[in-house]
């Protein structure tokens, strides 16, 4: 008798929930041997830690594995070692039985949290990973980083995203982005790169494929649904029509976390599509709607004007792209500043001249170069203008002092340069200040309210924690906050206390005496943040004028994901292709 298929769906403990960063991003792998699977959850000094689930127990067991933002974890051929991503743009390769993380590459890699990205471990016994210019190949030894698949501009490609490396490592299945669309999974699709040819061939619509030994592509599509299409995996034809699966997971943005053990067990996860909306949240944690109409399928940099009467935020538009609006905060309708450009985000008001400045993308330039800062009238009269920062990397974050003059910003973690801290004053300087620049990452830039202090985030002890130094002349001293991991730090408008998100995402307040001399007291836990939006590059919360009140953002449904596992898998789609 024919072995059975059976589908079961796993429901994680909180505390060993699967752990993501937005958009979700895939951050599970099936072991080798099939008997369970390993997975990013939640740390314990760290915002995330590998965990492995065996099919045999209820619980995880935590490996020796933390980092403070990762995704994409993938085993060797062998099973022995493992190989992740971090945000922060680096490949690390590690023993699975624990040791220190090894960095085979720190620099052109894919802004996975922008555009996605991913890595996969060849049969050949090297890492195949998205670059910012198309496919790249390393060994996870280190080495020189080798691009074997470039973009096809005059196609329109935008990023060649989650590799698969198919059976003798003459080919690799990618997902597809084009330029115009690159956050619209609708407009994915499924491609094998050649390395013969060195060109990526479009197969089909899809947002993630996998190869089963059966003779198989295993393709999710952008509604969560999973299809099967013969495939030849010499010819790296399509040989057939597709077929639906009865099965449909959860893949926001295009992420397609799934993946198919070498035994046929087949795993993906399986959630509410959550859509995002701006709320009120006071110290004690409780939480209510701002208005009704700041809902949007991604995250929203909240960020509030001086006066605490109106907000800028992002907003998902029907490109697939993001843009820049306002709204009182009392009433009245929305209003768009941004209209060029594929992605504006991040907005910030600069203090007295009644502008609003942030980020934006060029509809021509997906990588992590052309990312640069612009500003307009906040009303939306006038014209968008750029600012020149006298900087050639690309921009992600950036704040203004109190007085309007300084521009601070932080250069992007995924080239060389590596999140720095800079300053400049437009219009004034032609060379920016390097106020904290080593080789360290350092996130998340923000200004005392009286501009003697600069807040900021840097792992230079291993992983992130919050610190202060004095503001402009930063090499005079520099003071350590939080001591259980931190991000995100945020002044109170009052001056007199400093937020920031600790690394189990909970809310802490530490007492600050204004003046010359930092002096701050006891870190104090307000409420647990987790059910609000978390962005490790970008704070996601404001505070009002008077310190009080958090503007947050959170997701509307139970964004919870569990995890699908169906054993036997390829006995299955077997018998549903016999049946064409």
């Amino acid at each position: 008798e024919a072995a059975r298929t059976s589908r079961l769906m796993l429901q994680l403990p909180a505390d060993q929930g699967l752990r993501s960063l937005p958009p979700r991003l895939p951050v599970m792998a099936l072991s080798p041997d099939g008997n369970g699977f390993l997975y990013w959850g939640p740390g314990a000094t760290t915002q995330m830690r590998l965990l492995y689930r065996s099919w045999n127990r209820i619980a995880a067991t935590p490996l020796r594995h933390e980092a403070d933002a990762a995704c994409c974890v993938v085993y060797s051929p062998h099973g022995d070692s493992l190989a992740y991503q971090t945000t922060a743009g680096d490949l690390l390769v590690a023993p699975v039985a624990g040791g220190i993380p090894r960095t085979v590459v720190d620099t052109g890699l894919s802004e996975i949290t922008a555009w996605g990205g991913g890595v996969d471990w060849g049969g050949d016994g090297r890492l195949y990973a998205s670059g910012n210019a198309g496919l790249v190949r390393v060994s996870p030894s280190g080495g020189p980083m080798e691009l074997i698949a470039p973009l096809d501009t005059g196609r329109g490609d935008g990023v060649f995203a989650w590799p698969s490396v198919l059976p003798g490592a003459h080919a690799v299945l990618v997902t597809v982005k084009p330029l115009q669309g690159i956050n619209d999974p609708t407009r994915f699709s499924i491609g094998v790169a050649d390395l013969g040819t060195r060109r990526v061939r479009v197969l089909g619509q899809g947002v993630r494929a996998l190869y089963a030994p059966t003779g198989h592509l295993v393709v999710a599509k952008a509604d969560g649904s999973l299809w099967a299409v013969p495939f030849d995996a010499t010819s790296l034809r399509v040989g057939g029509s597709e077929r639906a699966l009865p099965d449909t997971g959860t893949f926001p943005y295009g992420s397609g976390d799934l993946a198919l053990s070498q035994n046929g067990t087949l795993a993906y996860t399986r959630s509410v599509m959550p859509s995002y909306q701006a709320v009120l949240v006071d110290r004690t944690g409780a939480w209510r709607p701002l208005v009704a109409d700041l809902v949007s399928k991604y995250p929203m940099d909240p960020v509030l004007s001086a006066d605490g009467r109106r907000l800028a935020v992002a907003l998902a538009n029907a490109d697939g792209g993001l843009d820049v609006w306002t709204r009182a905060i009392d009433g009245g309708s929305r209003s768009r500043l941004t209209f060029e450009r594929s992605f504006n985000f991040r907005p910030a008001w600069r203090p007295r001249t009644g502008t609003i400045s942030f980020t934006s993308v060029g509809a021509t330039q997906a990588s992590s170069t052309g990312v640069s800062l612009f500003e307009r009238s906040a009303d939306g009269s006038g014209s968008t203008d750029p600012i020149d920062t006298h900087d050639s990397r690309p921009i992600f974050e950036h704040t203004w002092s109190p007085d309007g003059r300084w521009l601070i910003y932080r250069t992007d973690d995924k080239s060389a340069g590596n999140a720095d801290i800079m300053g400049i004053r437009p219009g004034i300087d032609t060379i920016p200040t390097r106020l904290v620049a080593t080789k360290a990452s350092e996130l998340n830039p923000s200004i005392s309210p009286d501009g003697r202090w600069l807040a900021y985030t840097s792992n230079e002890g291993g992983h992130f924690e919050v610190y202060v130094k004095p503001f402009p002349a930063t090499q005079s001293g520099r003071y350590q906050v939080s001591t259980e991991g931190g991000s995100s730090p945020l002044w109170s408008p009052t001056g007199r206390e400093l937020f920031y998100l600790d690394a189990a995402y909970r809310m802490i307040a530490v007492p600050v005496t204004p003046g010359a001399a930092f002096q701050s007291g006891n870190p104090q836990v307000l409420f647990p943040g987790a059910e609000f939006l978390f962005n490790h590059g970008s704070r996601q919360f404001d505070v009002t004028p008077d310190g009080r009140t958090f503007i947050m953002t959170r997701a509307e449904q139970d964004a919870t994901a569990h995890v699908v596992v169906v054993f036997n898998f390829l006995a299955d789609l077997n018998r549903l292709m016999a049946s064409q």
